[in-house]
């Protein structure tokens, strides 16, 4: 039976101690040169990331996944929606449990709920930072939706703000706001359950660095650990796993809101 878990559903004590895994094996698609240097030069900063392929085309990426079976795969075509969507359906027939994460394409809700169902966890629209795609990635990777920043209309936010427990979304945005796009980043991780080492390796920062920003983070949200910084930014619905979530209420998801499995 699908479900959807409150925060209250969490054992928010073993939060912090929550590691991640060692790498994040991920495929490279581009048919741009340039683009496809650009990521390769981008995933190579972070050490979670181990490259195993690279694609210049979808329908050699559907050849590769057979092969090497990545956890997940990096695309940015030229290609239309459909012809993304379709290609990611035989990705995952040949590689049950790859995910994509999809850059540089503009969806509605309905796309994005659609595409979920096909394999597709992740979209990034621009503009956004390299660092995007660390968070983006390592979201993804945990079996989570990730609708990057910039990608849905303030309308639609609302609207699901609404429909999920209005009060409790609407002040997760509110913290945000507070925040810079670094400190979001790091906060968000946090609320992931990323410990100080883990958020430095996906940032490719500092412990010192993650330090001062959460000490910068906690004062400014007046929370006192990270518990408490937990339930501040996760919203109601956003420890419901990606795959459990009815197609109505994915549709209706606002920018930004990753679902995180329980």
């Amino acid at each position: 039976m699908n479900t959807v878990t409150s925060i209250r559903g969490i054992n928010l004590a073993l939060v912090s101690q929550i590691e991640v895994n060692p790498q994040i094996g991920v495929m490279v698609v581009s048919d741009c040169e340039i683009s496809l240097a650009g990521l390769r030069t981008i995933l190579r900063q972070n050490n979670r990331v181990d490259i195993v392929a690279e694609s210049g085309s979808l329908q050699e990426t559907i050849m590769l996944c057979g092969k090497f079976k990545p956890e997940i795969v990096v695309l940015s075509v030229s290609e239309s929606r459909e012809a993304i969507c379709n290609a990611a359906e035989k990705i995952v027939e040949a590689s049950k449990s790859t995910k994509i994460i999809v850059l540089n394409k503009s969806w509605s809700v309905a796309q994005i709920a659609d595409c979920v169902a096909r394999g597709i966890y992740g979209f990034i629209t621009p503009p956004n930072p390299a660092s995007c795609l660390a968070v983006a990635l390592e979201s993804v990777s945990r079996g989570c939706l990730w609708i990057g920043p910039n990608l849905l209309m303030s309308s639609e936010e609302s609207e699901v703000s609404n429909l999920f427990g209005g009060a409790q979304n609407a002040k997760t945005l509110a913290a945000k706001a507070k925040l810079s796009v670094r400190e979001a980043e790091i906060a968000d991780l946090v609320a992931q359950g990323l410990s100080n080492r883990a958020i430095a390796q996906v940032l490719v920062i500092t412990v010192d660095t993650v330090k001062s920003h959460l000490h910068h983070i906690m004062n400014k949200l007046e929370v006192r650990d990270r518990t408490q910084l937990a339930m501040k930014l996760l919203p109601s619905i956003s420890t419901a796993p990606a795959a459990n979530f009815e197609s109505d209420k994915l549709a209706s998801l606002p920018s930004n809101v990753r679902l995180r499995a329980s």
